[in-house]
């Protein structure tokens, strides 16, 4: 109908008129094209906050992992010292067996957080910008590679060691009595009517003492780091929980 009017009034050189339904045509569409942006914006912003929500449950859920670990890591560091203090020929067999368990065992923090596809990475940095939830992100998961990667050289040394255990005879020599084991539990660790550990293994001491000192070492480390990343961690969820709550 605009079209046809515009048609007609340009016929009858009626310019005024051509001027102001012109204008009122511009004018239309940058409003639509203003309420469609708006949707946009809503919808990214949307997209954004169930984001940030997933990702709430995902650092809750790393704290509980974080805080798992630092008290096995605490338990297995004074273990360690205590085993070290005493001396090989001091400890007893039940001692020996239950730390060669526990640190020939692999346990590391896996992060539940994911590189999932964001709908629109420009539009949630834009969205989150100036709350300073991305530069949280970033410490946060700068300090989990470095975890990572910590854990990943005290199991590698551990797995060296390890395989000198098994060469030298350690572990089948004493088959029966690493049988007699339960399974790892911080609050079980007697064996039920184990035989007597065999000591003279070629090797062996050496090799399980350089572990224990290894994990003594890297333990008290990775206690300070979780530490340090459940702090990140609180203040990324402080920030995400501020923005959600702004928006």
């Amino acid at each position: 109908m605009i079209i046809q009017s515009l048609a007609k009034n340009i016929r009858k050189q009626n310019w005024f008129t051509v001027i102001i339904e012109f204008i009122i045509v511009v004018v239309g569409i940058f409003v639509a094209l203003q309420v469609e942006n708006w949707n946009e914006d809503r919808a990214a912003l949307n997209q954004t906050k169930d984001y940030l929500a997933k990702k709430l449950v995902n650092l809750d859920e790393d704290l509980k992992q974080l805080q798992a670990l630092s008290e096995y890591r605490l338990e297995l560091g004074a273990m360690c010292t205590n085993l070290l203090d005493k001396g090989y020929d001091n400890a007893s067999d039940n001692e020996i067996v239950t730390l060669t368990l526990i640190v020939t065992v692999e346990r590391r923090f896996n992060s539940s957080l994911t590189n999932a596809q964001r709908d629109s990475i420009t539009t949630y940095f834009k969205n989150i910008s100036g709350t300073g939830i991305e530069d949280l992100e970033q410490d946060y998961m700068n300090l989990v590679n470095f975890i990572t990667f910590t854990e990943g050289r005290l199991n590698t040394f551990s797995e060296s060691l390890e395989e000198d255990l098994w060469r030298s005879g350690l572990f089948m020599d004493n088959r029966e009595l690493f049988r007699s084991m339960e399974p790892f539990s911080k609050n079980d660790f007697e064996p039920k009517q184990a035989p007597a550990l065999k000591r003279n293994v070629k090797y062996a001491t050496k090799s399980l003492m350089a572990i224990l000192r290894r994990n003594e070492i890297s333990s008290g480390r990775l206690v300070e780091n979780y530490a340090a990343l459940m702090k990140i961690n609180n203040e990324l969820q402080a920030a995400i929980k501020s923005f959600l709550k702004l928006n």
